[in-house]
């Protein structure tokens, strides 16, 4: 069953995206930035389907994991964000990469909520603040938001998940009358 939604992105512009279930996989993919021409397409993507035609399988591949940071990255530069801001998320980007690539998985689809945890909790033992850590996950969360987005996954691992709460107990300070009557009679001085 195939099915049109749509969604608002940044500018307000409204973007149509199709989902469609084939051999119990399901495929979400941009399809137009007009109704008529996005039903168009989810019909010419059902026919594909329905015929078997081979054209819609070389253009549904799913990339590695570093041409998807790549795209990924290249559409933040787009954005105007400064270039250390690109490369700082490039950073954090690879950091999840190579976690993934040492516990064994290569592909994104492959990557699930346990993995996300997992990595938290290793990065979490770290010296690193929790305003840091969860500057990253939030990084990581945006890069699968965009891989949802583009169609290559189907869930973002990183959703739901909670971030690090601030290991500092910070214990607000108030003065006692005692102290304000200090103060206040110093300030004639």
């Amino acid at each position: 069953m195939a099915s049109i939604y749509s969604r608002i992105d940044k500018n307000n512009n409204k973007k149509y995206y199709g989902s469609i279930y084939h051999n119990g996989k399901r495929i979400r993919k941009f399809l137009s930035s007009s109704k008529e021409l996005a039903e168009a397409t989810l019909k010419k993507l059902e026919y594909e389907l329905l015929f078997n035609i081979q054209d819609f399988y070389t253009k549904y591949q799913l990339p590695s994991y570093e041409k998807a940071i790549l795209s990924f990255l290249k559409e933040v530069e787009r954005t105007s964000v400064k270039f250390k801001q690109v490369s700082d998320i490039d950073t954090k980007l690879n950091y999840f990469k190579n976690y993934c690539f040492s516990i064994g998985i290569s592909d994104l689809d492959a990557i699930n909520r346990n993995h996300a945890n997992t990595y938290i909790v290793k990065r979490s033992q770290t010296k690193l603040t929790s305003a840091t850590l969860n500057m990253e996950f939030r990084f990581i969360k945006r890069f699968f938001n965009y891989c949802i987005m583009m169609g290559w996954i189907n869930l973002n691992p990183f959703f739901g998940i909670k971030y690090i709460k601030d290991r500092r107990n910070l214990k607000r300070y108030f003065f006692s009358d005692d102290d304000l009557s200090v103060i206040m009679g110093n300030t004639d001085k």
